[in-house]
């Protein structure tokens, strides 16, 4: 527990309600982890309490790679936070039986997980390090609107796009520093995110401050009536890790020297080592002093977080040696979308995406598609034989049983708008000795 000590080894304290209900507390045959870091008030501890059912290899590599995300996390915000006591904990649990989150709190963080150490250690070391950041970002770097905190009503921010979604997009980085995942598969994850973003209809509707707004709606929300949200709502974790990455390619391509390490140190020095809670003004005002450049602090927040424009990704991610690009180009489509199949036909499980043919044509959640081109769909091979040999523009004939009997409908193939980033080697393309260096300065480690 992150719970002070006391003279008796069973007994713990807090200094007032709110930090008690804000200190999980694991009680198991645990693995103790523990090592040290420099804080700025002299050696402090880190440790990891693990509960799994793996091997000691498992645990030593698991711990390894822990080490070298935190080590990256303090050079990446110049240093590390005063924990409270001189102590951090990583309350970790992988068994079967639990549920899975990843949850911060001032100086500890609870991470559970039903995958194991062996078939999921990448996935686990993800949470680790998002969660790590948070001690920095989240913890320390905290909105105004959200303090003091309300334990009786929905707490609303406008700043989880830069609160938890740059933690996304740094959580990444770190797992890269850290070399525990290759640039490869950096370059997948971020693509990722930015094909979500680029062709979600939710960017239509909000922007990431207004979706940050609507946390009371989705982040642990009770409610479980249908809705349409996919259509009208990106994940301020998504959206958010898109701004982070842009503006973090957009600080190295126009201030040489400067990188979003360097905005995150100055949010630290700002408000962090402060505690000096933030409004989203101040973080534009932060960019602007950072960059001496207001104009261009402005614009950024203007188009990219409080407007909905997408960054040209495929310039800022040239000089990295990545190539933004269709995933599946050429291929025809009507639209991603939930099949349930039995001999009856194909039912849309989910809500049809905006936008799409099949979304077009009129086919939405709970209809039964009896046949499309034709043919009678009752699986997913059925689908792909329909769709073998056709192009983009194509036209299908569509049956489907809908709440007011059979219909029939058309639905007009496109071209798959799926994105992806590769890097320039898989895709064929020179890496030349300025891509490599600024690859260096943007994902090798730092804390060598």
């Amino acid at each position: 527990t992150q719970l002070a000590p006391t003279d008796d080894p069973l007994v713990f304290a807090a200094p007032d309600l709110e930090y008690f209900l804000d200190s999980p507390t694991l009680l198991a045959d645990f693995i103790e982890i523990p090592w040290e870091v420099t804080g700025p008030n002299g050696t402090q501890q880190i440790r990891i309490a693990l509960q799994h059912d793996g091997s000691a290899a498992d645990v030593e590599r698991y711990a390894s790679g822990t080490r070298a995300i935190v080590r990256e996390a303090g050079v990446l915000f110049g240093e590390f936070p005063a924990f409270d006591f001189g102590q951090y904990t990583f309350l970790a649990v992988y068994l079967p039986w639990v549920n899975g989150d990843g949850m911060e709190h001032r100086n500890s963080t609870v991470l559970t997980n039903t995958g194991s150490i062996r078939s999921n250690v990448v996935g686990l070391w993800g949470t680790v390090a998002h969660e790590f950041i948070h001690a920095w970002n989240m913890e320390r770097i905290r909105s105004r609107e959200i303090q003091p905190f309300n334990f009786e009503d929905a707490n609303m921010s406008r700043g989880l796009w830069f609160g938890e979604g740059f933690t996304s997009y740094l959580d990444d980085v770190l797992l890269r520093r850290a070399e525990l995942i290759d640039t490869e598969l950096f370059a997948q994850r971020i693509g990722g995110a930015i094909n979500v973003v680029t062709n979600s209809p939710g960017r239509g509707f909000s922007s990431p401050v207004e979706m940050s707004m609507q946390a009371p709606f989705v982040d642990a929300a009770t409610s479980v009536d249908p809705h349409n949200r996919g259509n009208t709502f990106i994940s301020y974790y998504t959206w958010g890790s898109v701004v982070g990455l842009a503006l973090d390619l957009e600080l190295r391509d126009r201030f040489p020297g400067i990188a979003l390490d360097d905005y995150m140190r100055a949010m630290w020095e700002a408000h962090g080592r402060t505690e000096i809670p933030y409004m989203v003004e101040d973080l534009e005002a932060v960019l602007a002093e950072l960059t001496d450049d207001a104009a261009f602090a402005q614009d950024f927040f203007g188009r990219y977080v409080w407007g909905r424009d997408v960054p040209d990704f495929e310039r800022l991610l040239a000089p990295g040696g990545m190539l933004l690009r269709k995933a599946r180009p050429g291929s025809p489509t009507f639209g991603g979308v939930q099949l349930r199949y039995d001999r009856d036909g194909a039912t849309v499980v989910g809500y049809t995406t905006m936008g799409t043919p099949i979304y077009e044509a009129g086919i939405d959640r709970g209809d039964r598609i009896v046949s499309l081109d034709g043919r009678g769909i009752r699986s997913s091979g059925d689908v792909l034989s329909v769709l073998r040999g056709k192009r983009p523009g194509d036209r299908i004939s569509v049956v489907y049983q809908s709440r007011d009997g059979e219909r029939t409908s058309e639905i007009i193939l496109t071209e798959s708008p799926a994105l992806e980033v590769v890097t320039f080697e898989s895709a064929g393309l020179a890496v030349n000795a300025e891509i490599r260096r600024f690859r260096e300065d943007w994902l090798e480690p730092k804390g060598r």
